[in-house]
């Protein structure tokens, strides 16, 4: 509970899907004040995770991920269980930080390093897994849908970015359900999330469909 990094925000994701599921609302109440701490001290003032790993590990864009959806996954814990809305609080850090960190709106280096693979000098050092950038595309639905500055942002993948994340489907359902591996992200998250109804239009290149996207409530 008392880590600094996305293990202790990681408790409080189970602690809170505990607490609402047997209705302890004093539990859930002390939870919220935990969080906007723990967001305060997670989130630097220029929109970074100064907790996590530092740019150049092997794992780096992995933590990145990992720690920005157990952001938005607990934020929906407090919309759904208390009509809280975590991504205004705080001076709207967890808008800040996901449009800082996602790749589709910042033009950023791969901070994994380049190639993502670990040193050769070491034998032991475990060969780090292949990592699937669709990871972010549910995190590009969740702060399209709340942080109001990123609307009408357009969307553009990064040739150090992994192939298959390349097109991002402008329906969210027609993203992946279920992700592989520890990524953070719960299976069938999208779910019930409502879209517009929007007249038919087939985008003619990449960038045009991605520059369609509209994940906001109808």
């Amino acid at each position: 509970r008392d880590s600094k990094n996305h293990t202790g925000l990681y408790y409080d994701i189970d602690d809170m899907a505990v607490s609402h599921f047997v209705r302890d609302e004093r539990r859930m109440a002390q939870i919220w004040k935990r969080s906007l701490e723990r967001l305060s001290n997670h989130v630097s003032n220029q929109g970074t995770f100064p907790h996590e790993v530092a740019t150049g590990s092997a794992q780096c864009e992995h933590y990145q991920m990992v720690t920005l959806q157990g952001w938005w996954t607990l934020a929906r814990l407090f919309s759904n269980a208390m009509g809280e809305t975590l991504w205004t609080a705080e001076r709207e850090a967890l808008c800040r930080v996901s449009e800082h960190m996602i790749p589709f709106w910042r033009d950023r280096d791969d901070c994994d390093g380049g190639s993502g693979s670990s040193s050769s000098s070491s034998l032991l050092e475990k060969q780090p897994p292949r990592r699937d950038d669709r990871r972010w595309w549910p995190l590009v639905v969740d702060t399209m849908r709340n942080c109001p500055a990123s609307e009408h942002k357009r969307l553009r993948w990064r040739e150090w970015m992994s192939e298959e994340s390349r097109n991002v489907p402008t329906n969210l359902y027609n993203m992946p359900r279920i992700f592989e591996g520890d990524t953070g992200i719960a299976p069938f998250w999208n779910l019930g999330l409502k879209v517009k109804k929007t007249a038919a239009r087939t985008p003619t290149t990449a960038a045009a469909a991605a520059a369609a996207v509209d994940y906001k409530d109808p």
